[in-house]
């Protein structure tokens, strides 16, 4: 029972520690998401993240959400650069594919 027990535990920490570390896109998270996976994000600048993006579309690079989002610095990018993904969304694949035409 005891070694049942300690997988149990390394899998419940092993888990966590995945989720800490794992992708965050900035242009389909949520703000919970983004302020779970991102250091230095909590609520509030992940809930300015979410906002900008909804009114003014999807980041195209790390430069334009520093630009775009109050709070969002060079120095917060550059420490969660590994953990950020920019996917693309269905109109930028549109106008990918139009582009190609």
């Amino acid at each position: 029972m005891h070694k049942t027990l300690s997988l149990g535990v390394l899998g419940a920490a092993l888990c966590a520690w995945q989720m800490a570390f794992a992708a965050v896109d900035l242009n389909s998270a949520s703000a919970e998401e983004i302020a779970e996976a991102l250091n230095g994000v909590g609520k509030v600048k992940a809930e300015a993240i979410v906002a900008e993006r909804t009114q003014n579309g999807p980041f195209k690079d790390l430069n334009e959400v520093a630009e775009r989002v109050k709070g969002i610095g060079p120095a917060t990018l550059e420490k969660n650069k590994d953990n950020i993904v920019l996917g693309t969304t269905p109109t930028q694949k549109n106008n990918a594919a139009a582009e190609k035409k």
